[in-house]
């Protein structure tokens, strides 16, 4: 049986979305649509439960499970990404 998963996105991760050009969106888009298969494919966070992050080039998507439902966190260059945590 294939596991079912919800997905949010918060504010800010729409208001760090927007800001990419249009070759990152797109990239962005592929990406969740396997994220929803598939939400632990990706690599956890050290010290942080439930996290995991995407490597997009030179940015970071941040995302978290809980209780069968994903929430995208945000997105942001390398350098800034783990700072926000």
């Amino acid at each position: 049986m294939i596991a079912v998963y919800e997905l949010y996105q918060t504010d800010t991760f729409i208001s760090d979305l927007k800001s990419l050009d249009r070759k990152t969106k797109d990239t962005v888009k592929r990406i969740v649509y396997k994220l929803v298969e598939d939400p632990t494919r990706y690599k956890p966070l050290k010290g942080k439960s439930g996290y995991f992050r995407i490597r997009l080039g030179s940015y970071r998507l941040v995302y978290k499970i809980k209780n069968k439902k994903i929430t995208l966190m945000f997105i942001r260059k390398r350098d800034r990404v783990y700072k926000k945590l």
